[in-house]
Formats: C-alpha cells, sequence, structure tokens
C-alpha cells in the first residue's frame, strides 16, 4: 500500500550497507583468522542495524496510513461531481515547513485528512514533504490563488497568472491536481469573472475536483455567477463565535444559491482570540460539558 519510490528509498539504504560488507568480505588485502571474524561481526552487525531501521520506518509509514484513514467520525458533504468533503479541517497558515508537516501528520493521526494549504512558500513545502510519505489520496487539499496585484486590472493578465501559478505550483506541492481550488476575491469584477473561467478550465483539465470562493461578499458572489459555467461549490469566510448570527446574511444568501460556508479562523484570524478563550459564557458551557473552549467555538460553528 506505499508509494513504491518510498520502499526503494528505505531498501537502498539496505542494499549498500550490504554492498559494504561484501567488499569487506572480498577483500584483497591480507588478513588473519582475527580480522576475517571481525569483519563478519561488523558486517552483521550493520546488516542487523539496517533491517531494524528498514523495519521500523515501514512500521511507522504503515501506522500512520492506517490511522490517516480514520475519519469515519468527521460529518462530510457531497460536492458536485460527487466529490466527498470533511467538513473540519486544518489550516497551514502562517506556519513554517516543519511546523506545517508536524501540524499535518498530528492532524492525520486524529483521523482529520482535510488540509488547506497556502500556496508560494513554506506551507506548501511542509505539505510537499508529507506528501513524499504517504499517498496523495490520504490527503484531501484545498488550496487557494492569491488576489492579482492592485494594479492589475487588465483581466487578460489576471487570468494569465492563475495558469501561471497552477503550473508552477502544482509540480512544487508534488501534485497533478487538488481537491478544491479556491479564488480569492477582486476589487474588478471583470477581472474575477476572467480568473473564475480559468479556473473552470482547470476544472475540466483534472486540474481540481472542485471550485470554490475566498472570502467573496454577495457582490462579489453575483459578479461570478453571471458569467459561470460552472458556479463556486463552496465560500469559505472568517466565522467564530464572537461575531454572532450571520448578521450579514452571507451564509443564507449563499445556501439560497447552492453554495455551502465554510468557516475559517474559527478561534480567531491568524492565532487564537484572547477574548474568546477566556470568555466567560464559553467557559461554562465548556464546563458543563467537560470540554475546552476550543471544542465549544468549534461545536457553534
Amino acid at each position: 500500500s506505499y508509494e513504491p519510490k518510498i520502499l526503494l528509498r528505505l531498501f537502498l539504504h539496505f542494499d549498500f550497507g550490504a554492498i559494504y560488507c561484501m567488499t569487506m568480505v572480498n577483500s584483497t588485502s591480507t588478513t588473519t583468522p582475527v580480522n576475517n571474524r571481525m569483519r563478519i561481526v561488523t558486517c552483521t552487525t550493520i546488516v542487523v542495524v539496517l533491517t531494524c531501521i528498514v523495519a521500523v520506518r515501514v512500521q511507522s509509514l504503515h501506522s500512520h496510513v492506517k490511522l490517516s484513514n480514520v475519519n469515519s467520525s468527521i460529518p462530510t458533504w457531497t460536492l458536485p461531481n460527487d466529490v466527498t468533503y470533511p467538513i473540519i479541517a486544518s489550516n497551514t497558515a502562517s506556519l513554517s515547513a516543519s511546523q506545517t508537516k508536524a501540524m499535518v501528520l498530528k492532524s492525520l493521526s486524529l483521523g482529520i485528512n482535510n488540509i488547506d494549504v497556502h500556496l508560494g512558500g513554506s506551507e506548501r513545502d511542509g505539505v510537499a514533504q508529507v506528501l513524499k510519505l504517504i499517498p496523495r489520496s490520504d490527503l484531501f487539499l484545498v488550496t487557494k490563488i492569491d488576489k492579482p496585484p492592485t494594479d492589475m486590472t487588465d483581466p487578460l493578465a489576471a487570468a494569465e497568472l492563475v495558469r501561471t501559478t497552477v503550473a508552477t505550483e502544482w509540480p512544487l506541492l508534488g501534485v497533478e491536481m487538488v481537491d478544491v481550488l479556491l479564488l480569492k476575491d477582486s476589487a474588478s469584477c471583470d477581472v474575477m469573472q476572467a480568473q473564475w473561467a480559468v479556473l473552470e478550465e482547470l476544472l475540466a483539465q483534472g486540474k481540481t475536483r472542485a471550485l470554490g470562493t475566498y472570502n467573496y461578499c454577495q457582490f462579489s458572489i453575483d459578479c461570478i455567477l453571471a458569467t459561470a459555467i460552472t458556479p463556486p461549490a463552496l465560500n469559505y469566510i472568517m466565522r467564530h463565535v464572537g461575531m454572532g448570527i450571520d448578521d450579514t446574511d452571507l451564509i443564507r444568501y449563499g445556501d439560497a444559491r447552492g453554495i455551502r460556508t465554510v468557516a475559517y479562523g474559527t478561534l480567531g484570524e491568524p492565532v487564537a482570540l484572547e477574548g474568546l478563550l477566556t470568555n466567560p459564557v464559553l467557559k461554562i458551557i465548556a464546563e458543563a460539558h467537560e470540554r475546552s473552549v476550543e471544542e465549544v467555538a468549534l461545536r457553534w460553528n
């Protein structure tokens, strides 16, 4: 069940050790019985150690893959094209490559395989490191196209920026497709429509399995829907318990148009808000249910 390249890398260590041992035993230099015995003992030790290394690495990968598939308790949505979307995700925002790798592996051990990653930096590199250890199918990858520069008002240039981003970032991430590709908003409706048309091309080409938007208001949603062949399946917005119940009516507005709302920043953004973590009402609820404040905030969403 493992990628061939993973086992190849592991067993190459073993092969190099065996070659070294054969070289020692077959050496043409002058030897004595004592020297030969020492060489045999050394070779045996090398082979045993390398065998243990391989066994531990394979067992570690096996345990990880097994844990990463234990996410049946996480509710899912069914998106267009029968894409199964796990509704609890981990976000790599602002993490270094090593932190991202550790966070993704920890998430997988808890049964969370929906990973929201930003392109173009350390977060992407951390996810790429994880993908060298596990099958691509173990991760449900969500990523987004950044806003074009403020001075980029030409729709054709903005559209080409999307193509260039995907052509550059997918190989660096180590994938041929992502599960959901999101488009960030822009001040120009023409730019958003041109970029969305490219996302639809990428969907047809198999570069992504589903499409969505990121921080879209009602105006931006209407702009996309005016020309879209494939409407957004999801709209990601920042939303936490301190913000109250859909006071902008954006969630209901999206639902009425077949667009599900996904909340990020459930404890605040980019880090947890002190006022939320110490909120007395949330604390009372958490204590009553023997849960943490963080769990209460996540459940509220």
